[in-house]
């Protein structure tokens, strides 16, 4: 199953530490995903705040 480091919000399946932001706390709950590819040109990223490609939750749900 798929989580999502509470930190970045980048979506990864098993491993325990996040490869992005070396975060290790992660939520299964989460609205909505985002590919993104080139964060350089994208307005989801800007507005997210992502710096680099991947697969992102949008909204990380507290409970």
């Amino acid at each position: 199953m798929s989580k999502a480091c509470k930190s970045c919000r980048l979506i990864i399946e098993t491993e325990s530490v996040c490869p992005l932001c070396q975060g290790t706390e992660f939520t299964e709950r989460f609205n909505s995903t985002a590919q993104i590819f080139d964060p350089t040109k994208s307005e989801i990223a800007a507005k997210l705040g992502i710096k680099a490609p991947g697969r992102y939750a949008i909204k990380i749900k507290e409970k």
